[in-house]
């Protein structure tokens, strides 16, 4: 049987690290450029180990670790870029809520791109996904619905309500006592443009969601 080479603990822990490091580069960043490079060179100092070269194992995991670090340093700080703009196009965050971003603005622009990317990508899908439930009463419409502050506020808002019921209000007029509906807490700029601009078509129609108008100046 061959005698093993001799490496230390720590050069072993080292490349545990710099495998682990290398592998998070290559699956979390698509395309990644140094990936066929630096894969030639971590396996150089698997060589370098089972040679017991501990000196170039040591140097190689070193360039290695460095340079998958920085890559991924660069995607989290671009990812949560990106995660940043999506969040900004949500409607109705609460204060904690706006807390919460502000800490990962500034974790950004510390360049903590990872915190930034985790705590700013939690908030996104919270915001996705944040409902409440509304139990119709006697006498409600879409648009007495919409305009209730607890709701939206502005009763021009009622198509968020419907789209977000379709499965269960296919009419918008056929609402009964005793439904209970979704309400998305935070739905984004996009979506309440385009509410308005549904509101704003029904207005003068035979559907009686409420008092679709123009309000008085």
């Amino acid at each position: 049987m061959l005698a093993q080479p001799r490496i230390g603990k720590a050069d072993a822990a080292l490349l545990a690290q710099t495998r682990a490091r290398y592998q998070e580069a290559v699956s979390r960043i698509p395309a990644w450029d140094e990936a066929r490079e630096l894969g030639v060179q971590l396996s150089s100092a698997e060589q370098a180990a089972r040679s017991g070269d501990a000196a170039s194992l040591r140097n190689l995991c070193a360039e290695v670790l460095r340079r998958s670090t920085a890559a991924l340093d660069v995607n989290d700080l671009l990812l949560a870029q990106l995660e940043l703009q999506k969040l900004q196009t949500y409607t109705g965050l609460s204060d904690a809520q706006l807390g919460r971003m502000h800490t990962a603005e500034v974790a950004l622009a510390s360049r903590q791109g990872r915190r930034a990317y985790l705590l700013l990508s939690a908030l996104t899908r919270e915001l996705a996904t944040a409902t409440q439930r509304y139990v119709v009463a006697a006498g409600d419409s879409l648009w007495i619905i919409s305009g209730r502050p607890e709701v939206y506020g502005n009763p021009y808002l009622w198509p968020l309500i419907w789209q977000a019921n379709l499965d269960s209000l296919s009419d918008p007029n056929q609402l009964r006592a005793g439904q209970r509906l979704k309400i998305r807490s935070n739905p984004t700029v996009a979506e309440v443009v385009q509410a308005l601009d549904t509101a704003h078509q029904y207005a003068g129609t035979r559907v009686r969601i409420g008092e679709v108008q123009d309000a008085s100046p």
